[in-house]
């Protein structure tokens, strides 16, 4: 079977994709469909179901070394893309997190702008000994020139425009579940579509210092490509794969064709006026913790906004 991709799914999880597949690979019994096709590559954890009109897509795994590998892998398989043909549209989608202040649990956030939170030099208050790497009020992180195309990409933001257009027909779900996480911490928002910039470490970091430093390195990029920070340039959520995935579509020449769409289940923070150590230490308001309840919720959600996308862009 040789068919060239028009889209290409790839989700962090296994719950993620499952949606997904059962819409797009798999008939009303379960069964896979009689246009799909399942190829094992070298390589890869997860199979690659392929429509016989070009809609594709697997699971990556988790963090920057899978993403970017299961991306390379496919895009490297002539009988999937080849440059004679137009590339094929790249959905990135998995879980997320947010600060509470401009999230919620079970919002869909879309990517305007996707960077690398560990490309640079990051070092502890102990080792700040000359001012130019910062102030001691000032996270200690200083960025490394050579390497800095790899820490920040820009998506198209036609196609960001497109996401938040189609997601208009939307109404999200909700959960009493994940209200009573949102609870700890006063939030009283509902779940919405929205977009920001999202930031890609395979460092799990949890905590109001912990983002200062992230913002300040997403800060960082954005005065050094435009100058200064436009009114939609926000920190909105925090993942392992984005950027990786970014970079490997720079390398085959389709980051026009990449949008990245994160549902947000859980929190950056803790509730204050916890610590994030204590936080860490309490089964119940674990990170991990915070994602049950809104695990499923956030991926529902999800897959209600890429639904109507996929709709849009292929007119299916």
């Amino acid at each position: 079977m040789v068919v060239h991709l028009k889209l290409l799914i790839l989700a962090q999880f296994e719950p993620e994709f499952k949606y997904y597949r059962a819409e797009y690979f798999l008939d009303k019994n379960g069964s896979l469909r009689s246009d799909t096709e399942v190829f094992h590559l070298p390589a890869l954890t997860s199979p690659l179901f392929v429509r016989a009109d070009g809609i594709a897509g697997t699971t990556t795994g988790m963090c920057k070394a899978n993403a970017a590998l299961t991306l390379a892998v496919i895009l490297s398989d002539c009988r999937f893309y080849t440059t004679e043909k137009a590339s094929p549209y790249i959905f990135s989608t998995g879980c997320a997190g947010g600060p509470v202040e401009r999230t919620t649990l079970g919002d869909v956030v879309v990517s305007t702008k996707v960077v690398d939170f560990d490309m640079g030099h990051h070092l502890e208050s102990d080792d700040l000994h000359l001012d130019e790497y910062g102030t001691p009020d000032e996270p200690v992180f200083k960025e490394f020139p050579s390497f800095n195309h790899m820490a920040y990409f820009e998506l198209n933001q036609e196609l960001v425009k497109r996401v938040l257009n189609a997601s208009k027909r939307v109404k999200l779900e909700d959960n009493q579940a994940a209200q009573l996480v949102r609870s700890e911490y006063n939030d009283l928002k509902i779940p919405t579509v929205h977009k920001g910039i999202s930031i890609q470490s395979d460092n799990f970091w949890h905590g109001y210092g912990m983002r200062k430093r992230a913002e300040y390195v997403i800060n960082l990029h954005l005065r050094r490509v435009q100058g200064s920070r436009n009114e939609d340039d926000v920190y909105k959520t925090t993942q392992c794969e984005d950027a990786s995935i970014a970079q490997v579509a720079v390398r085959f020449g389709v980051l026009d064709k990449l949008f990245c769409i994160r549902d947000v289940v859980n929190y950056d923070a803790p509730p204050k006026p916890t610590t994030s150590h204590d936080q860490l230490k309490i089964s119940a308001y674990t990170t991990a913790g915070q994602m049950a309840p809104a695990f499923d919720l956030g991926h529902k959600n999800n897959f209600l906004v890429g639904k109507v996308l996929i709709e849009d862009l292929l007119k299916i």
